[in-house]
């Protein structure tokens, strides 16, 4: 439990981080480039949460609603990276 925990906290911590990362490298095409990463960890976060329900650490009504956010979360991602012009193609909603 305290791993998947862990690996969870270090998943959605990446999101916001690597967001601010990319605002710094001073280009737009690298500023997609490090939009694209929350979008794998929202991705990682969400399969975590989905193990924890599997593995009765989690109510399903709380990993549904967390899941949730999470789904919002990617998606706000993968629009902003095709606003700046990364991955036109990017089909993960």
């Amino acid at each position: 439990m305290y791993r998947l925990t862990s690996q969870l906290r270090r998943a959605t911590v990446g999101i916001p981080a690597n967001i601010a990362e990319g605002s710094g490298r001073g280009t737009q095409p690298d500023y997609a480039r490090f939009v694209g990463f929350p979008i794998g960890s929202a991705c990682e976060a969400e399969t975590l949460l989905i193990l924890s329900e599997d593995l009765g650490l989690m109510p399903s009504a709380s990993g549904e609603r967390l899941r949730e956010h999470v789904r919002r979360i990617r998606t706000m991602a993968v629009r902003f990276r095709q606003r700046l012009g990364g991955s036109k193609g990017q089909t993960i909603d």
